[in-house]
């Protein structure tokens, strides 16, 4: 016989007692197949992430290869620091965001592996740029040598590949950009010179 005083949760799989779980008349027999913590920890800042970026793949057309649990994780690993300044969320009184290391537009993936945590004002900066290129460009004060050292072991890290080929990487990719950026600058000054 069925014991109609417990449920398992669809999400955790546990079996509770039926008032664990939440309230809903549009339901059968008036309770979801929910319990009330899983639905809780599906508003946590992981998941509302997880959801943007679920959204943000379906828009590219790429897949989504990150878990809410890998982004748990990246939360707690970069404990509120950008990776890039140092900044921590509540100095500037903003969250902060998950950026893309390899912009999405240039084969980057919406993995653990491509992920880190920056301020608004750098991940807004960086934009598409290369990693390097960037970092040449905020080199100083903020994104030092060191934080760009720390970068790119954590990279080799949640990539598990060594330190040299994920700087040999991100330098061919600078090399590519740089080559573009002055490709676009010689035909830009062709087309002045043969206006005048």
């Amino acid at each position: 016989m069925k014991d109609n005083t417990k449920r398992t949760c669809r999400l955790c799989n546990v079996e509770k007692p039926l008032e664990l779980f939440e309230v809903d008349s549009r339901v059968k027999g008036g309770r979801t197949h929910r319990c009330r913590e899983c639905k809780y920890t599906l508003d946590d800042r992981a998941s509302r992430t997880f959801r943007g970026l679920k959204r943000r793949a379906q828009e590219d057309g790429i897949p989504l290869e990150v878990t809410r649990k890998e982004l748990q994780a990246l939360y707690m690993a970069f404990d509120g620091e950008c990776i890039y300044c140092g900044t921590k969320e509540d100095e500037n009184g903003r969250a902060h965001h998950i950026d893309h290391v390899i912009p999405v537009s240039d084969g980057g993936r919406h993995h653990i592996s491509n992920l880190v945590l920056s301020c608004p004002s750098d991940n807004s900066s960086k934009g598409n740029k290369p990693l390097i290129a960037f970092f040449f460009e905020k080199r100083g004060d903020q994104f030092t040598d060191e934080r760009f050292v720390k970068l790119v072991h954590y990279l080799a890290l949640v990539n598990g590949q060594p330190v040299e080929e994920i700087t040999r990487d991100f330098t061919q990719r600078y090399a590519e950009y740089v080559m573009e950026e002055f490709s676009r600058w010689c035909d830009k000054a062709a087309e002045r010179l043969a206006v005048s």
